[in-house]
């Protein structure tokens, strides 16, 4: 770059300016006597010389910055109605010397819809040549729809398609991952594989979005396979952020993962995590805080209240049952350590509080697999990772806990185990009342019969607690008005089922992990039964 030190003659001021800034344009040789010079020429070689209209155009440009630096350009280049929420998370993300945040705003406010601003703020200034967005495998479409009808945003799916692409393209040996110039789109699952590794450890982003990040918190002593990868990708990017609406589940060192991802040195070992440090880089808002411009809240109070239910005799008898079977004879087979015991000990006991359908379809499993002689003699990965504590999407999580049943023993008489589970499962069967299921149709009948318009979301982890409350439920008089959404239904089939609670007759629906995230079920419903 080049300088000038430009005399003020009003103050004798000198001052540096670096030429590079300034647009300048000689008429004529300043070295020239005034005498050879035209009298145009001379008001020209003037005004040139004059420090002062030198300082109005310093001055100016010094506005146009400033005045380009404190607004949002994304505003004008989105297709999308903002709440001044929104904005308002957005310039205390680009008010920041580096873009890197922890956005964890309540569900239904627009945490995507904030990501995209920030994305097209930075892009209309010139920071994202390389991109790369991680979701839950079945928020990947939702992700692609909306960044291209709101932003116009083209993200490329990278899967097992695109990596075998981009190897045909650049070669076999090529880091496909540093390559690429396109905004990238991919899922935990996807990216958690042992080949990308390495690879992602080299490749360098501007800009990392990971969605649902809880899901990448570090929880107990060994870090899950997609931890470590979304630790790894958040390292290696300049502007990061978080997105999630329960990003601290109660424990301290899930959050604090959470936090190092976005900054390590606030949690650096034996620091203390100060409330100020949260409040610099973590945005929350719940809903409670948002007003209009009468100060009216947007949104209604929100009443979160736990029934207690007690077990009778009969359920109490075979939940310590089932918890002696796992301990005592299920814990046989030489794979089975003992805190793989523990663990499906507390599997087998939130399937039993889960309902009661949910622990007898499991012990039933068990049963057949030991009378087909379906003997596992290795755990399988989906079963591994689970145990890990792998946030897996549903469909891996049912397929890792019924691999966990099928693991036998490698002594040869079964005979002691299938009969105490053919006690087991006759004991479940002959249980007159689950009293959870009772107490929650005897709760819907009162809430439709005092106000038939109103609707239910019941949502429960296990597809068989599912399967059980919906036979249940069907026998009720409500029939065609039930609704169903789980992992085993695609994404265009919930949206339709999304459009219908919404805005048709259907007054009930029952959902697993599947309508947990990425789909909109408030616009008509203000209740929800967790199970």
């Amino acid at each position: 770059m080049s300088y000038a030190k430009i005399f003020f003659e009003e103050n004798k001021d000198i001052k540096d300016y670096c030429l590079d800034h300034i647009d300048y344009e000689r008429t004529f040789d300043p070295s020239a006597p005034l005498k050879n010079l035209s009298v145009k020429d001379v008001k020209n070689k003037q005004e040139v010389l004059s420090a002062n209209l030198l300082e109005l155009r310093v001055q100016a440009e010094k506005m146009q910055l400033a005045y380009e630096n404190s607004n949002l350009l994304s505003i004008s280049n989105s297709l999308v109605r903002m709440e001044p929420y929104q904005l308002d998370c957005v310039n205390q993300v680009m008010n920041n010397v580096r873009q890197r945040a922890l956005i964890a705003d309540d569900v239904g406010l627009g945490k995507t819809i904030e990501a995209g601003l920030i994305f097209k703020e930075l892009e209309a200034r010139r920071r994202i040549d390389r991109a790369l967005f991680v979701v839950p495998a079945h928020l990947q479409k939702k992700w692609l729809r909306e960044m291209e009808r709101f932003f116009d945003l083209g993200l490329t799916l990278a899967d097992r398609t695109w990596v075998e692409s981009q190897k045909r393209k650049w070669g076999e040996n090529t880091n496909i991952w540093e390559q690429s110039d396109d905004y990238l789109i991919a899922s935990m699952a996807f990216l958690r594989q042992p080949e990308f590794e390495e690879p992602l450890s080299k490749a360098f982003w501007d800009l990392v979005i990971v969605d649902e990040c809880h899901k990448a918190a570090k929880r107990g002593n060994t870090p899950s396979k997609t931890s470590k990868r979304v630790e790894n990708i958040s390292h290696n990017t300049d502007s990061l952020l978080l997105l999630s609406a329960t990003p601290h589940d109660g424990k301290e060192k899930s959050f604090r993962s959470l936090i190092s991802y976005v900054d390590p040195y606030l949690v650096a070992p034996e620091k203390e995590l100060y409330k100020d440090d949260i409040e610099f880089i973590m945005i929350r808002r719940s809903k409670e805080m948002i007003y209009d411009d009468e100060g009216e809240r947007v949104f209604p109070d929100r009443e979160v209240k736990t029934i207690q239910v007690e077990m009778t005799q009969e359920e109490r008898t075979f939940y310590e049952a089932v918890t002696d079977y796992v301990r005592n004879i299920y814990n046989k087979s030489e794979l089975l350590n003992e805190p793989i015991v523990g663990f499906m000990t507390a599997l087998m006991q939130k399937r039993l509080v889960s309902s009661l359908g949910a622990i007898k379809e499991t012990l039933q499993r068990r049963l057949d697999s030991l009378r087909n002689k379906e003997n596992v003699k290795d755990l399988s990965q989906e079963a591994k990772l689970y145990y890990e504590g792998e946030d897996l999407e549903e469909m891996d999580k049912e397929k890792a806990e019924k691999d966990f049943m099928k693991v036998t023993s490698t002594y040869e008489d079964l005979k002691e185990e299938i009969m105490y589970l053919e006690d087991l499962v006759v004991k479940a069967e002959n249980i007159s009342i689950d009293t959870k299921a009772e107490r929650i149709i005897n709760f819907i009948h009162k809430l439709l019969d005092e106000n038939p318009r109103e609707k239910v979301l019941i949502f429960t982890e296990y597809t068989d607690t599912l399967n059980y409350l919906l036979n249940m439920f069907k026998e009720e008089y409500w029939g065609e008005e039930i609704l169903v959404i789980h992992g085993g239904i695609n994404k265009e089939e919930r949206n339709k089922i999304e459009k219908e609670f919404n805005y048709g007759s259907s007054r009930i629906l029952f959902a697993t992990d599947a309508a947990s995230e990425g789909i909109d079920l408030q616009k008509s419903c203000h209740i929800m039964i967790n199970i």
